[in-house]
């Protein structure tokens, strides 16, 4: 146990700040703290750091080497215990007096028994890091923006490598590059080092979503909730339900993205279950629909998007699109057949076009050559799919590889569209316990997709299954 808190109670000349609250958080984990303004998030954090005393209650930290109780209403935590802890609140505390490179340099010294020339060498490497520029360096905190001496006082923190860190609403005075930068410092440095602890005050949900171990909600003084993202996110109780709708920016929110998805099947169901007389399944507005999301979700990246149905022995292509930005340049390319021609004269190129007309073509399926491919795989029953966004996500039923993706079975692999891909993903379209068919998603996204994306995807794909189920001309092998 890397910190637990056990019936803390802290008031302000008669305003209850924190009102018999109790926390365990494991060592190596990351939690993050959810709550509206005055919720007593702050307060806990400077409780936890020893900054304020509190009224009752008790607060123990566990380090490698041993414990430390702090139960003393006033007293804070001793020297050799407040050096193992960083904190970075919301208003930059620097010292006035020292330049830039000595506010971050100066505690080195103290707490890492540095040498005069190892600490500044440190701190020029963490100032660096955050972002801050050389000509800053020997500047005094008044000539510096608010943003710029955030910056400072996170490299100062960062620099002395504590096992605890407390951050509170680091994005505050932050433009979002810098932001980004110092969500991934963490994600870099403390996710895979399970002897370090961190706990932060945050309403970045796309950040606790992919990184948070655990996540707390406060309301007045009160814990109210305590569980994985998972849990918190997509189950809530009616007050952290309440307040995610209320605060959290609903533009970034995975309820808005639900909703999307709902209405995108909406519109799927009537124009697939409408034509059941239809001669194919058309499959078109599905690849329209699971477009029009990630280029919400994943602006600018380059993305593929391919809907597979089989017929008798073959696999037709019954949808697809392709942005702008992606190339068809990949060794495999050409196995997308009548839906793709060669550009330019030179037929050496190796780089692809979608074909003029290639709709109509779409219309009557276009075969895929995927003799041994991880979408005949997929569609024949032979691929488990299980994603896993995180550790601290339950699987979730799509198929997803990084790049390159070779498969480790001789007998199928992933055929590369595009030399661009980062990620794969195959999205099974389920009638039941039956595979109708494949949603194959190439994308140029660095980043995994998110587990709402995934399920909204998925729920598109089983809607598509409908589609191919309710067409004359689709045929399954359950079917003939």
């Amino acid at each position: 146990m890397a910190i637990q808190v056990t019936a803390l109670s802290k008031s302000f000349d008669g305003d209850v700040a924190l009102a018999d609250l109790s926390l365990d958080i494991n060592r190596g984990d990351l939690v993050c703290i959810l709550g509206r303004n005055g919720a007593g998030k702050s307060t806990l954090l400077k409780c936890v750091a020893g900054l304020i005393g509190f009224d009752s209650g008790t607060i123990q930290l566990g380090f490698l080497d041993g414990d430390e109780v702090l139960k003393d209403r006033s007293g804070g935590w001793p020297i050799n215990v407040r050096k193992r802890i960083g904190v970075v609140f919301q208003e930059p505390s620097l010292w006035p007096h020292m330049k830039v490179k000595s506010n971050v340099a100066h505690p080195l010294q103290y707490t890492r028994d540095l040498a005069f020339r190892d600490a500044e060498e440190r701190a020029e490497y963490w100032l660096e890091r955050l972002g801050v520029a050389k000509q800053q360096w020997d500047m005094y905190p008044s000539s510096l923006s608010g943003g710029v001496r955030r910056r400072v006082a996170i490299a100062r923190t960062f620099a002395t490598a504590p096992e605890i860190l407390l951050l509170d609403e680091v994005e505050v005075h932050l433009d979002p590059e810098a932001m980004e930068r110092v969500l991934a410092l963490i994600e870099e440095l403390y996710i895979p080092d399970s002897s370090r602890t961190v706990v932060m005050i945050t309403h970045r949900v796309d950040f606790l979503t992919r990184a948070a171990s655990r996540v707390a909600v406060i309301d007045s003084g009160q814990l109210i909730e305590y569980d994985t993202p998972e849990k918190i996110l997509e189950h809530p109780e009616p007050r952290t339900e309440e307040f995610i709708r209320e605060v959290i920016d609903p533009a970034r929110s995975d309820w808005k993205f639900t909703t999307e998805c709902l209405e995108s099947a909406v519109k799927i169901s009537a124009a697939g279950l409408t034509g059941v007389s239809q001669e194919v399944a058309n499959l078109q507005p599905v690849v329209d629909e699971v477009n029009s999301l990630l280029e919400r979700v994943e602006r600018g990246s380059p993305h593929l998007i391919l809907a597979v149905t089989k017929s008798q022995d073959r696999l037709l292509i019954r949808g697809a699109h392709k942005s702008d930005e992606f190339v068809l340049d990949g060794k495999d390319a050409g196995r997308l057949g009548r839906l793709v021609r060669q550009t330019g004269d030179d037929k050496a190129s190796g780089t692809f076009r979608l074909a003029k007309g290639h709709c109509e073509r779409l219309a009557e399926g276009v075969e895929l050559e995927s003799s041994r491919s991880l979408i005949k795989a997929m569609v024949d029953g032979e691929l488990q799919p299980r994603y896993a966004y995180s550790k601290n996500w339950s699987t979730i039923p799509i198929y997803h590889t990084d790049v390159p993706p070779r498969h480790d079975s001789a007998t199928m692999f992933y055929y590369e569209f595009s030399k661009q891909t980062r990620q794969v993903y195959l999205v099974p379209m389920m009638s039941g316990t039956t595979v109708r068919g494949v949603l194959s998603v190439d994308t140029g996204s660095e980043t995994k997709w998110r587990p709402f994306l995934a399920r909204g995807l998925l729920l598109l794909a089983n809607l598509a299954a409908l589609v191919t189920e309710n067409a004359t001309g689709f045929m399954s092998d359950d079917r003939r």
